[in-house]
């Protein structure tokens, strides 16, 4: 009987881990709004900023928070 309950325990716990580190993941790396998109323009030599919003723009105006993913389309910066 001792021996169900310490893996009932066991299996309780490892079900709260994981939910939790469930629930931390999609909070940490899901909760975008968007991606800014840094590119050089060939001709020139500067760059270029663009937003890509994930969501309507009028959305933006009822979050408290708004995150934008980076997406840099070359390996070399000119901020080195």
């Amino acid at each position: 009987m001792k021996d169900v309950l310490v893996y009932f325990l066991i299996f309780s716990a490892g079900t709260l881990v994981g939910y939790l580190g469930r629930v931390w993941m999609a909070n940490r790396f899901m909760d975008y709004s968007g991606t800014i998109v840094v590119d050089t323009d060939d001709l020139t030599d500067k760059t270029v900023y663009s937003l890509v919003l994930d969501d309507y723009p009028e959305k933006l105006e009822f979050k408290k928070e708004v995150v934008f993913r980076i997406d840099k389309h070359r390996q070399s910066s000119n901020r080195e």
